[in-house]
């Protein structure tokens, strides 16, 4: 077992809740931490030093509720779900990031991205999973041979071409030239393509040996098209080797609401 370090100061609180797979947003969006109990072997996996950075004193429990729920993702093959909510100024990304180097060192990718208010950056629809699209193409092509490439270009007919414009640099990924012209949101059809390719995407790229986390950040702020887009992947019975965390302020409103 490994031993909690203690501090004169209580943190305040931050809840991580896990959730397994066909699990819709208002499900994922609760408060408490979940219990999770001790598998076999499970400590084996990972170095020690990596529950306990010196940056995260005190959240050794919400750190080990994220590395559990990412051992069960590289054990059962299937998808993991994590709703991590606090106040602002917490540590809730860093008490995430704590993670990607343990995701590193197992062949795994992690990648982000941050949602802002729109009064902000006058952020683009998709925006945060496009920046992890984004993140995870620069880590993949860092890692994987022609063969690989191959697999995954052929997973992505015909529609990842849909992803160009805000995935600039998918077209490694891409058998013919990406679609640089955005899709009209209003049609139905060309919108269900768009969501087919972004799953597709993931799905081409989570494998055995190489599970994704995606962790989106702030996601209080997320757009309603982001919103159907994660919809899309916690329901889908048939996502694999994928952990998907999302990050919240509880004292913003926004789609993700206690129900």
């Amino acid at each position: 077992m490994f031993a909690k370090k203690t501090t004169n100061q209580t943190p305040q609180k931050i809840c991580c809740t896990t959730s397994g797979t066909s699990a819709s947003i208002s499900s994922v969006a609760i408060s408490g931490i979940s219990s999770v109990t001790e598998e076999p072997g499970y400590q084996d996996d990972f170095n020690k030093e990596a529950f306990s950075p010196k940056n995260l004193v005190g959240r050794e429990e919400e750190l080990m509720t994220l590395m559990k729920a990412f051992e069960r993702v590289k054990k059962t093959k299937q998808s993991e779900n994590v709703f991590v909510r606090g106040e602002s100024g917490l540590g809730k990304t860093s008490l995430v990031l704590a993670l990607r180097e343990t995701v590193f060192r197992c062949k795994g990718f992690f990648c982000m991205g941050k949602y802002f208010t729109r009064s902000e950056f006058g952020q683009e629809p998709y925006s945060a999973i496009m920046a992890a699209f984004s993140d995870l193409c620069d880590l993949v092509l860092q890692s994987i041979n022609e063969e690989r490439k191959t697999e995954i270009q052929e997973a992505l007919e015909p529609n990842g071409q849909l992803l160009g414009r805000l995935v600039t640099n998918i077209s490694p990924f891409l058998k013919n030239d990406p679609n640089f012209e955005m899709f009209e949101t209003k049609n139905e059809s060309a919108l269900a393509k768009f969501k087919a390719a972004c799953k597709t995407f993931l799905q081409a790229i989570a494998s055995d040996e190489h599970p994704v986390v995606l962790f989106l950040d702030d996601v209080q702020w997320m757009d309603h098209g982001s919103m159907q887009i994660i919809e899309l992947f916690l329901q889908a019975k048939d996502m694999k080797n994928l952990m998907i965390i999302m990050a919240s302020r509880s004292e913003e409103g926004g789609y993700f609401v206690e129900s």
